[in-house]
């Protein structure tokens, strides 16, 4: 998402606020550097922002569940003093988790009064905002629709045999105890599916090492297969994962983005649930067939039983990257 932004921006000097240093290489994979990183575990970070804010076009927030009760707050205390500076501000491409808890609420409330307009890629979402100076919404496709090297990675070819996973934590969402379980049960079914074919290559998938990586060792050391295992990591690099993704014949995930690409690219997956945006875009996308809870997990023959549903891409690319470039432009126009 954040490569797919400053893609789309690259003619304006832009500084990156992120929570982690590991976002540096994937973002220059694309920029060659051409953006500056400041971390938000400095002491210095918010002289430093208010010395960036004074002389921005604009301050954006670009792609991801930025709002939700899993501590999500879209930065919205950095996006406060930016309007103190009378500057711009967007939620470009954003989903929206769970909010029941009143600070999310409060949190939303406070986003939608002070930006300029905030972009929504699920449809549903607005409704999660309060009432007033709800035309400052407007829907936008997902970000990494119009992702440079998945455009370009597009692969029609069939006759690979490897079977990706990218498996996602949810200590946060169910507990510790119940994430445990989970992940238990998780490797019982893989090494069901095991049992009923074989893959020439298994390839995990760590897409967020800060959350994911015990879980993916333990994965790692509790699975069977008759081929090999490779781990890649998204912190090595984006384009080694868009290209595994292209070519697997299953995936199994949990990361949104993952099945996105999946998807796009017309290959055979499911999508674990842990949040409404998972739900959201199966059923934009037409193929909510593929959703699994982490729930249906208990039962050992979960992937057999869905690995011979096939979900097609039926979506036009080029229009989605349309609608995005549109809403840039709109974006551009207006800074």
């Amino acid at each position: 998402m954040l490569q797919t932004l400053v893609s789309l921006f690259s003619e304006y000097e832009i500084v990156v606020y992120t929570y982690s240093d590991k976002i540096c290489k994937a973002v220059y994979e694309l920029t060659g550097g051409a953006i500056h990183i400041i971390t938000q575990n400095r002491i210095s970070t918010f002289f430093q922002f208010l010395k960036d804010t004074s002389t921005a076009s604009a301050v954006m927030w670009g792609g991801g569940t930025c709002f939700m009760d899993e501590g999500g707050d879209g930065a919205i205390k950095y996006f406060l003093l930016a309007r103190l500076f009378c500057k711009k501000i967007y939620y470009v491409g954003i989903g929206i988790g769970k909010t029941k808890k009143i600070r999310t609420k409060i949190i939303l409330a406070g986003a939608l009064l002070i930006s300029s307009k905030i972009y929504l890629r699920e449809f549903d979402a607005a409704k999660k905002f309060p009432g007033f100076y709800r035309k400052k919404i407007s829907y936008v496709p997902d970000l990494v629709y119009r992702y440079p090297l998945l455009v370009n990675k597009i692969n029609n070819d069939f006759s690979s045999n490897s079977l990706l996973v990218a498996y996602r934590n949810v200590e946060d969402y169910f507990g510790r105890a119940k994430s445990k379980d989970y992940l238990r049960n998780f490797c019982r079914a893989i090494n069901c599916l095991f049992e009923h074919g074989d893959f020439s290559k298994i390839v995990l998938v760590n897409t967020d090492s800060e959350c994911d990586s015990e879980d993916l060792f333990f994965i790692e050391k509790n699975i069977f297969p008759s081929g090999s295992i490779e781990i890649i990591s998204i912190d090595n690099g984006i384009s080694r994962v868009v290209e595994e993704i292209s070519k697997a014949s299953y995936i199994i995930t949990a990361r949104l983005h993952v099945a996105l690409m999946a998807f796009a690219n017309s290959r055979k997956f499911c999508l674990l649930n842990y949040s409404p945006k998972n739900v959201s875009f199966l059923e934009q996308a037409g193929v909510d067939g593929a959703l699994i809870e982490y729930s249906d997990l208990d039962d050992p023959c979960v992937f057999v039983d869905i690995r011979n549903k096939f979900y097609a891409s039926n979506f036009d690319l080029i229009s989605l990257s349309g609608e995005i470039d549109r809403v840039v432009s709109e974006i551009k126009s207006s800074i």
